[in-house]
């Protein structure tokens, strides 16, 4: 496998050599009930993100070369991942392989070794393939669209129609440099027509609170507990901000009433102080604001976007058959 330009093909070929290093490793020291979880983190990584967010090039829809680029990609990608499972799902790791191996050139295909997937040694990763920088960066991606899309369900906006802004908060300026050229991934993946990074949260007048977790402080308060709510939901951002300074591993964060507060005793609520067009979601250091309000060419937009899913939705229905539509318009 030789080095590619393309951010998403980087990513899934760092990914898998990660993964071929976890499974060497865990299998050297026999914790065999570790390697399956993550074959199938792995699948769900493979087909939810790289071949949802590249489908247009498997079509050929950007030139034939980045088609051919994609799916020589995608070829080495399913056939390393045949050799891996062949232990742990050998009839269909066996069948995946013999598909494959027809894509493969006859003079790479002839030997005894060839004829089985179980007859090959386990691939091994290449360190040159490795590009710990881009899989953090699509780990960030990823993280910020979940939080899109859980506003979207929040609020009730189907993914069908698109929405004017996406805005992501973060203090770490480097995390938004490496979100930075993978803009136009969280643009397609969240189906908004602008991404705004920013480090500033009271520009879009976000606020913090804190609010006690009743199941494990209750627990250690015991009397106290009515003391150490109000305290907990009286923090400032400026206290709250010197809790998350704290980072993880540090116990206790802080001590109220002679209580020690761990970070699971807390939540840690945003929300957007003034009435606006944005609701706020945040995890893992991310804020994210979606502007949810759309004008009507973008409610069109996604009203094509409907009718055009119901059609082919249809034409899957009807198969071979011939489809005759009538179009009514509501004035």
């Amino acid at each position: 496998m030789s080095l590619n330009t393309n951010v998403m093909d980087t990513w899934i070929v760092s990914y898998t050599q990660t993964l071929l290093d976890f499974v060497k490793q865990e299998m050297n020291a026999y914790r065999l009930y570790t390697v399956v979880p993550r074959l199938v983190k792995y699948i769900d990584m493979l087909t939810n993100w790289y071949v949802k967010l590249n489908k247009r090039r498997f079509k050929g829809e950007t030139s034939m070369e980045d088609c051919l680029t994609s799916l020589n990609v995608l070829c080495y990608i399913l056939l390393t991942m045949a050799k891996l499972m062949g232990p742990f799902t050998p009839f269909l790791a066996e069948y995946m392989y013999q598909i494959l191996r027809k894509l493969m050139p006859q003079s790479s295909t002839t030997s005894e070794q060839d004829l089985s997937v179980h007859f090959q040694m386990m691939p091994q990763s290449q360190e040159t393939l490795v590009n710990k920088t881009i899989e953090r960066s699509v780990a960030a991606v990823q993280t910020v669209i979940g939080l899109g899309r859980t506003v979207r369900e929040r609020k009730v906006v189907p993914m069908k129609y698109p929405l004017p802004e996406f805005v992501i908060i973060h203090k770490d300026a480097s995390v938004l440099k490496d979100l930075e050229s993978l803009e136009d991934f969280v643009r397609e993946g969240l189906n908004v027509r602008k991404v705004t990074l920013s480090q500033d949260r009271e520009l879009y007048g976000v606020e913090m609170r804190t609010e006690p977790n009743f199941p494990t402080l209750g627990k250690k308060c015991g009397a106290k507990v009515k003391s150490v709510t109000e305290k907990i939901r009286a923090m400032t951002d400026t206290d709250i901000e010197k809790l998350l300074s704290k980072g993880e591993g540090v116990s206790p964060l802080t001590v109220i009433d002679d209580v020690p507060i761990e970070s699971e005793d807390v939540h840690i609520v945003y929300r957007v102080a003034k009435q606006t067009q944005y609701e706020a979601t945040a995890e893992q250091g991310f804020v994210v604001l979606l502007d949810y309000t759309a004008d009507a060419s973008l409610n069109d937009e996604g009203l094509i976007r409907e009718i055009t899913s119901r059609i082919q939705k249809l034409r899957k229905e009807v198969k071979d058959g011939e489809i005759e539509f009538v179009i009514t318009r509501k004035s």
